[in-house]
């Protein structure tokens, strides 16, 4: 019988929910990013493509606020952007140019 869902998987979604693992998990492909030679990271990923976003900084949510204040307080540019379309696309942009 193959396993389509265990708890393995289960705690992986939910410390997603922590700014702690979350941070580890995005630094992780900033440094893959960074082996690469580039200098930016986006990601759509973990909540930062999410339309609540669409909105002032002081009014995300409590764990988009401390991913940003981490990867700034690491020396990151780290910002959500929005760039609106014929849709609105919206991502955590990072760089450390």
């Amino acid at each position: 019988m193959t396993t389509l869902f265990n708890a393995k998987d289960a705690q992986k979604l939910s410390s997603l929910n922590d700014p702690t693992k979350l941070i580890k998990i995005i630094l992780e492909e900033i440094k893959e990013n960074a082996i690469d030679g580039k200098w930016e990271y986006i990601t759509r990923s973990y909540g930062f493509g999410e339309s609540i976003l669409y909105d002032s900084e002081c009014n995300y949510p409590e764990k988009i606020k401390q991913v940003l204040k981490l990867l700034r307080d690491l020396g990151f540019t780290a910002n959500i952007i929005t760039e609106e379309r014929q849709f609105v696309d919206i991502f955590l942009h990072v760089t450390w140019s």
